[in-house]
């Protein structure tokens, strides 16, 4: 190798290229590349240090990584200096390119271009853009140093680091779309920050990469189902720049239908990249919890089967299997499939959701709260682990605990309709059924209408059940016919209408829907005590004295009407869905 440095860092590229990544950092110290010094760095230096860095990443020595960067780049609070630094980094480069085009009047080479290493990477490392020389043509160095120290912070653990370096990354250079995918994919943000901070990028973007800015606001809308309804624009501009067939185009708009509630879109969507890219994962997951909420289990066995065959080492491969096993209602051997993803990948949150709802749905509430709190750790900034450790708490009716992890996931993310249901029941079961309706009401009013089919009928209930606490029994009856509208075989639906026109002094229909009801659950002994009760009525008392007699109005209070209520826990979410 000659004593070029650019010859050093050519032979690192091809060493971390076929996987010898220590090697690769070995050339470059030799080299004398990765010596800091008080004088600002040259280009080539940068990507020498970015080179070293990933290799050290990729053998999975993230404490190599920040030790090495510490020594060039400033803290991740001070962004000034780290704007500063890669300042000087590109106009060093311009006058590097300018000395290297005067010199190439007596070369018979013409200008030798430094080497471009964004494009290189070994076939089994995860992908990540290594960085381009500082210019127009590659993402700026120094955002890829802040990226790749981002990275390793969040491998070690320490996620308010990761995510000030991975925010340095796309304030330097708003196309660092891995800074980006990093910071979504670990829910390091709350929602309220990342869309302040998309909203930035998209007015830093040049006209011609507005396309860019739409594609992160459709990968954010997975965190805000409401700005499904702002999208399209990023869908023309998808289209106008060429991008409509990108699978990550189509894998965002995949993720955003179905945290939208249109699952029917997202599995349509998430098929066709499927198709396209058999191993795309963050897809493939997508996929997954579509089929679970349509409770396809030919589809899911079919495509978790074919997975397994193709990736047997992939962890998603064995979530989909767990899938499969709570769609069939085996949740003990969900628990086993689940627990075998988190031992393949322990960073992928997903299958901790999912282990946790298999636990759940044996009714093994510390299993569960170990598993979520799992997730809770791999996702600082997303509301879904705090919501399903509220649901679980719940379930075993702690409520205060329920109330206090419930508001920190709505200050998460105050747009998901699900955590204003949850709420709703705990302030239900407290008895308080005015603020009980107030959730209920704001949970109905941010699903969107396209979307308010039988996933949100158990909302529409449960305001029912506030409402009839309140004795607005015309209102009660609306919202109950509105749930039986999209489920008309509810037996628990039917009895609760029943129960309303009883305590209104409707007996005839009280009596019909007690039939209707009981017709479909013939062992629902609410309803069957209650046929009792106002059958008697209309034979032996007037109206007045057989409520009065029987007791129906606390009756309420006493017998299972209360079991009517519905937590989101047992009956909003299906073992999981939300979380995939």
């Amino acid at each position: 190798m000659s004593a070029d440095p650019r010859d050093a860092v050519a032979l690192a590229q091809i060493q971390l290229f076929q996987g010898h990544f220590l090697r690769a950092v070995g050339v470059l110290e030799r080299q004398g590349l990765l010596e800091a010094s008080e004088a600002p760095c040259s280009p080539l230096q940068l990507q020498a240090m970015h080179l070293a860095a990933t290799a050290l990443f990729q053998a999975e020595r993230s404490d190599a990584v920040v030790e090495m960067l510490e020594r060039i780049l400033p803290n991740e609070k001070d962004l000034e200096a780290i704007r500063d630094l890669a300042k000087a980094g590109r106009d060093t480069s311009d006058a590097a390119l300018v000395k290297e085009e005067d010199s190439a009047l007596s070369s018979p080479f013409g200008v030798m271009e430094p080497p471009r290493l964004r494009n290189s990477k070994p076939p089994s490392a995860r992908k990540r853009s290594l960085g381009g020389a500082p210019g127009k043509s590659g993402i700026d160095v120094v955002a890829s140093l802040c990226t790749t120290m981002g990275l390793a912070f969040e491998v070690l653990e320490n996620r308010t680091r990761a995510t000030g370096y991975l925010v340095a990354a796309l304030e330097v250079d708003p196309r660092c779309v891995e800074a980006m995918e990093t910071l979504l994919n670990s829910g390091l943000l709350p929602v309220v920050r990342l869309k302040a901070l998309i909203t930035d990028l998209q007015s830093r973007l040049a006209p011609e990469l507005a396309w860019l800015g739409d594609y992160y606001a459709l990968r954010s809308a997975v965190l805000d189902p409401a700005t499904v309804k702002e999208l399209s624009s990023a869908n023309t501009m998808a289209e106008e720049g060429g991008f409509g067939s990108n699978v990550d185009v189509i894998a965002a708009k995949a993720e955003a239908a179905y945290y939208a509630d249109d699952i029917a879109e997202a599995r349509t969507l998430a098929e066709r990249v499927h198709t396209q890219d058999p191993h795309h994962e963050r897809c493939a997951l997508v996929l997954f919890a579509s089929l679970l909420e349509q409770e396809n289990k030919n589809d899911l066995y079919y495509l978790a089967h074919k997975m397994i065959e193709e990736s047997p080492s992939s962890a998603v491969s064995w979530v989909g299997v767990g899938c499969y096993y709570l769609a069939t209602k085996r949740p003990d051997l969900a628990q086993r499939y689940f627990h075998k993803a988190t031992k393949l990948q322990p960073r992928l949150a997903q299958a901790w959701i999912g282990f946790g709802n298999a636990f759940s749905a044996q009714d093994e509430s510390d299993q569960a709260m170990a598993a979520y709190r799992s997730a809770a750790r791999l996702l600082p900034g997303s509301h879904v682990p705090s919501l399903y450790i509220g649901m679980e708490y719940i379930r075993s009716s702690n409520l205060s605990l329920a109330a206090s992890f419930l508001t920190g996931a709505m200050g998460l993310n105050p747009l998901d309709p699900l955590i204003y249901n949850e709420i709703g029941v705990v302030s239900y079961r407290k008895g308080q059924y005015s603020e009980a309706e107030g959730y209920f009401r704001k949970a109905l009013s941010l699903a969107r209408p396209e979307a308010l089919m039988k996933r949100w009928a158990p909302t529409l209930v449960n305001l029912g059940h506030a409402l009839r606490k309140q004795r607005k029994f015309s209102d009660a009856l609306a919202n109950y016919q509105a749930a039986l509208a999209m489920e008309p075989h509810a037996a628990d639906i039917l009895a609760a209408s029943a129960f309303t026109h009883h305590l209104a002094g409707d007996v005839a229909k009280a009596i019909s829907m007690y039939h209707k009801s009981l017709a479909i659950c013939p062992e629902d002994a609410f309803a069957s005590e209650m046929l009792e009760k106002a059958l008697h009525a209309t034979i032996s008392l007037p109206l007045r004295e057989a409520l009065a007699s029987t007791n129906v109005g606390n009756s309420e209070e006493q017998s299972g009407a209360e079991s009517m209520m519905q937590s989101g826990a047992e009956s909003m979410m299906q073992s999981g869905a939300e979380s995939m």
